[in-house]
């Protein structure tokens, strides 16, 4: 029990800490989103968690991106980005989702159809496009470029 308590009271402190540097600017680190434009609090910038039950978007996230149907992040994607469509500008670390598209994707994407600009790592999935400076630019199952 002391345990629990203890992780809760850490937890709190760091999204505590967050929350003060967020009512600097626009950024904050949860928001909660119904469907895009729909969201507990208006932030364009996510330092945390951005989550939406049907759909979320965002400017920039560095953090976890997560939404039942749809998720976009308009700049730049640090961290995961997890839905059923993802879309994103310049990500670093891992889309995963049904279908994947980027500007750029330094990392990982996992899912049926992945589509980005320029790719720095792997892609897994049954379509694989990389747009440009890739050897292949299309492959089936796997794709990758360093």
């Amino acid at each position: 029990m002391k345990k629990v308590l203890v992780l809760i009271v850490l937890a709190f402190s760091v999204l505590l800490s967050f929350t003060v540097k967020s009512f600097a600017a626009d950024m904050t680190p949860i928001k909660l989103s119904l469907l895009p434009q729909i969201e507990i609090p208006a932030a364009n910038t996510v330092n945390g968690l951005d989550f939406g039950i049907l759909g979320t978007e965002s400017n920039e996230v560095l953090g976890v991106q997560l939404a039942w149907i749809y998720g976009k992040v308009n700049n730049k994607m640090v961290g995961l980005q997890s839905a059923l469509v993802d879309i994103g500008g310049e990500v670093t670390g891992v889309q995963w989702g049904f279908y994947n598209s980027a500007k750029s994707v330094e990392g990982a994407q996992l899912g049926f159809v992945n589509i980005t600009g320029t790719l720095n790592g792997v892609q897994l999935g049954l379509v694989n496009m990389i747009k440009k400076g890739a050897p292949l630019p299309f492959m089936v199952i796997a794709n990758a470029n360093f």
